[in-house]
C-alpha cells in the first residue's frame, strides 16, 4: 500500500492515528484494515485498490474532511480470500463515494456523509460497485462445515441524499444439502439500513 500526503502526519499512542491534509492510498491488491485505528484527512481522501477489506480484529475509521472516494485501481487484482469474520470499518466524510469493492465477511460497515456544499448526493454507492458484508461457507474439517452470518451495512446522509446504483449485500449463505455437518439451513442474514 502506498500513501502520499501533502502535510504533517501524527501518530497516537492508543492505536494507529494518521492525519494528512490530502491523502491517497493506492494498491494493486487489497487495502486491509487490521486492529484498532483511525486514518483522517483534513480534505479529500482516496482509496484505490482491487478490494478494501478487514480482519476479524479490525475496528478502524477512515475520515475525510472533504470527499472520501473508494475506487477500483486500474489493473488491480485480489484473491478474494476471507481474512476473518466480523471486522468493523467506518467511512466518513462530507461526501462519501463508494465506486470500488468493499468486502468484509460478516462485517460491520458504517458509511456517513455530513453533506458537501453544492452537492445533493452525500453518500453514493456507484454503478458497478460492490459493498459486501455477506457471510461465507467454510469447511472446517472433513466432518464439519460452518457458515458465518450476514453482517451490517449502515449508511447515513446528514444532509442530502443516499444514492444506490451498485450492489449492497448482507446475505447469509445456505449450507448445501449433503455437506458434512450441515442440514441445508442458512445462517442469519444481516441488515442494510439507509437513512
Amino acid at each position: 500500500v502506498g500513501a502520499s500526503a501533502s502535510s504533517d502526519s501524527g501518530l497516537a499512542a492508543n492505536g494507529q492515528h494518521l492525519a494528512f491534509v490530502n491523502a491517497v492510498l493506492a494498491s494493486q491488491g487489497d487495502v486491509i484494515f487490521d486492529q484498532r485505528g483511525k486514518l483522517s484527512s483534513q480534505a479529500d481522501l482516496h482509496i484505490e485498490a482491487a478490494r478494501v477489506t478487514a480482519t476479524t480484529d479490525a475496528d478502524q475509521t477512515v475520515a475525510a474532511g472533504g470527499a472520501l472516494v473508494v475506487s477500483k485501481a486500474d489493473g488491480a487484482s485480489t484473491l478474494g480470500e476471507s481474512l476473518g469474520a466480523g471486522g468493523a470499518l467506518t467511512l466518513s466524510g462530507q461526501r462519501v463515494e463508494q465506486g470500488g469493492v468493499i468486502d468484509i465477511e460478516s462485517g460491520k460497515l458504517t458509511v456517513q456523509g455530513t453533506g458537501q456544499g453544492g452537492r445533493n448526493d452525500t453518500v453514493v454507492f456507484a454503478q458497478g460497485s460492490t459493498t459486501s458484508v455477506k457471510g461465507r461457507v467454510r469447511q472446517v474439517s472433513e466432518t464439519l462445515t460452518v457458515a458465518s452470518h450476514g453482517g451490517t451495512i449502515r449508511a447515513q446522509a446528514d444532509a442530502g441524499q443516499i444514492r444506490v446504483e451498485g450492489v449492497l449485500d448482507a446475505s447469509a449463505p445456505v449450507m448445501p444439502t449433503g455437506t458434512a455437518g450441515s442440514s441445508g439451513t442458512a445462517a442469519d442474514a444481516g441488515t442494510i439500513a439507509l437513512k
